[in-house]
């Protein structure tokens, strides 16, 4: 099975910029967008992509955030939400559950640079930890994929100042502490010492500079580490983020 994960930064202009056609080269069982932009129904040209179910969780108020999974093999049930009204409505998460495994798609916010952004990512980031926990605790089998807007050590990033927001300690710590309970980053299990990032702004894609952040992850419980056969970023100019790929066997 391959599962992609992609931040499409708005997903009207990731189809224009050829979406469709690296569906169609990669044909990934399952592909998870983050940050749709997009508070009303996808048009069917986006929606109704031939052999996927679609499955939308989008922002009710403003264009921003949203996140939408594509999947051959339909899910059992989905789940929009974690119960907290306020980033419900922003449409930031969703989980689907599948017969060997229960995947969550998650776009989590950014500190946008401020002390009051860190606080509300922090807050969102408490109650993500808590209802993965709550999961693991039944002894679910779980993917946690999406863009977490964290780099994680620094080689996750080409700037390692401490005091930038997406690399502050406090919001590595929270990645540390889903990591020490009982979940593997899929990337480093299989790219330990690789510098690659999923986050590259446009004026260094332009430049082919190795600047960047890895934001993107797979996390997978330790119950199903078993199953996974790789995970690795593509090179793609389809957003200011590179998709990010994890292959299962799975019986």
């Amino acid at each position: 099975m391959k599962i992609i994960s992609l931040n499409v930064n708005g997903i009207r202009k990731s189809f224009e910029k050829g979406l469709l056609d690296f569906i169609n080269k990669e044909n990934p069982d399952i592909i998870c967008f983050q940050e749709i932009k997009s508070k009303k129904e996808l048009p069917d040209e986006i929606a109704k992509i031939p052999n996927y179910n679609s499955y939308s969780f989008l922002n009710e108020l403003k264009s921003f955030s949203g996140v939408t999974t594509y999947t051959k093999i339909k899910a059992l049930n989905i789940e929009n939400g974690f119960g907290d009204e306020r980033f419900d409505n922003e449409g930031r998460i969703q989980t689907l559950n599948f017969k060997d495994f229960k995947l969550v798609n998650t776009y989590c916010p950014s500190a946008k640079g401020t002390k009051e952004g860190l606080s509300n990512k922090l807050e969102y980031f408490e109650k993500l930890k808590d209802f993965i926990f709550s999961m693991q605790e039944k002894g679910e089998k779980l993917i946690v994929c999406g863009d977490f807007n964290i780099a994680h050590n620094e080689i996750d990033t080409s700037n390692t100042n401490k005091y930038m927001y997406g690399f502050r300690p406090e919001e590595r710590e929270i990645l540390s502490k889903i990591l020490s309970n009982g979940f593997v980053d899929a990337f480093r299990k299989f790219n330990p010492s690789l510098e690659q990032y999923s986050w590259i702004q446009y004026k260094y894609r332009k430049s082919k500079e190795n600047k960047g952040l890895r934001l993107d992850y797979f996390f997978v419980s330790d119950n199903l580490e078993n199953n996974i056969e790789k995970s690795y970023i593509l090179e793609e100019e389809l957003s200011d983020h590179n998709p990010i790929v994890l292959e299962l066997e799975l019986d």
